[in-house]
C-alpha cells in the first residue's frame, strides 16, 4: 500500500495511536509503555519482572527497561518494540544486568518478539515508512507524528545516532490543475502561475511530482479540476490556463516530488 503525505495522515494516526493505547491480555507479556528521551528508550511490559534485579536499579524504576539509540543493535531493538506494540505481539526481554543506559534503570540486552499476532492493522510488519518522491528510496521508519500531521518522528536508515523530526511538506504547496477527462489523467494546465520559493504539486499529476506553471496563459475549454482533497470534480467552462513544465528545483528531503508513506 502506498499513499501520498496529503492523504495518509488519518490512516497513519490510527496505526500509531496504538503505540500509546494498546492493552494486552494477561497471559501474554505485551508492551505497555514506550518513551523516548534523547538517545534513550524507556519501556515497560505487562508482566512484572521475576528475575533478580541488578543492584543499580532503583525501586521506583524496577519495572522499566532501557535501550540506547546510539548503537545499531539498540535501534534495531527499538524498531522491534514499535512493531511488537503496533501488532500487539508478546515479547521476551533479556537483561544486561546493568544500568549503563540511564542511572537507576535496567538495561535490556536483547528483545525477542513472539510469532503470534493478536491484531494486525497496517501491513506485514505493522509499521509505516517514509519514502522520497520516487517511492523507492526509503528515508526511515515513522515512529510518531504531531497532531497536525506535518512533523514526523523518523528512525533514519543512514545510521544516525538520533531520531530525526522531519517536516516533509515544508515549502510545498498544492495547486489546482485542470484536466480534460473525468479521471483527471489528461492535464490541460494550471489554475495559477507558480512563483516564489515554494514547490508545487497536485496528486493527480505525475504521482505528485513538482512542477512550474508559466506565463503566458491560454484560453482553453476545461472539463474537470483536480482538487486538494483528492477529488476529480466537474468544471466545464472556458478559462485561462497556464502551461506546465517539471520543476527545476528539488525538495531537500523528498527530491523531485512529494514524499510518500508506505505500510511495510
Amino acid at each position: 500500500m502506498s499513499q501520498k503525505l496529503n492523504t495518509a495522515t488519518a490512516v497513519l494516526a490510527t496505526a500509531l495511536t496504538l503505540l500509546h493505547s494498546c492493552s494486552a491480555a494477561a497471559s501474554d507479556n505485551k508492551i505497555t509503555n514506550i518513551k523516548v528521551d534523547g538517545d534513550t528508550v524507556y519501556f515497560s511490559t505487562s508482566h512484572a519482572k521475576s528475575h533478580t534485579l541488578p543492584n543499580c536499579v532503583t525501586s521506583t524504576n524496577n519495572q522499566q527497561w532501557t535501550l540506547s539509540l546510539t548503537s545499531a543493535a539498540g535501534k534495531a531493538s527499538y524498531t522491534l518494540l514499535v512493531a511488537a506494540m503496533t501488532d500487539n505481539r508478546s515479547i521476551s526481554v533479556t537483561s544486561a544486568n546493568d544500568c549503563a543506559d540511564s542511572t537507576g534503570y535496567e538495561r535490556a540486552q536483547s528483545i525477542e518478539v513472539g510469532d503470534t499476532i493478536a491484531n494486525t492493522t497496517n501491513g506485514s510488519s505493522g509499521h509505516f515508512s517514509l519514502y522520497k518522491g520516487d517511492g523507492v528510496t526509503k528515508i526511515g521508519t515513522i515512529l510518531n507524528f504531531d497532531k497536525g500531521g506535518s512533523e514526523y518522528q523518523v528512525l533514519r536508515q543512514n545510521g544516525d545516532n538520533k531520531l530525526d523530526f522531519l517536516v516533509p511538506d515544508n515549502d510545498t504547496r498544492h495547486l489546482d490543475l485542470y484536466f480534460s477527462d473525468e479521471n483527471c489523467t489528461q492535464v490541460i494546465g494550471s489554475f495559477y502561475p507558480t512563483s516564489g520559493r515554494f514547490l508545487y504539486y497536485n496528486g493527480f499529476y505525475k504521482n505528485s511530482q513538482f512542477f512550474s506553471a508559466l506565463n503566458p496563459p491560454t484560453t482553453k475549454y476545461v472539463g474537470y479540476v483536480g482538487s486538494e482533497n483528492g477529488q476529480c470534480l466537474p468544471y466545464k467552462t472556458n478559462r485561462s490556463v497556464y502551461p506546465m513544465v517539471p520543476s527545476v528545483n528539488t525538495h531537500p528531503l523528498c527530491g523531485k516530488g512529494m514524499c510518500q508513506i508506505k505500510a511495510d
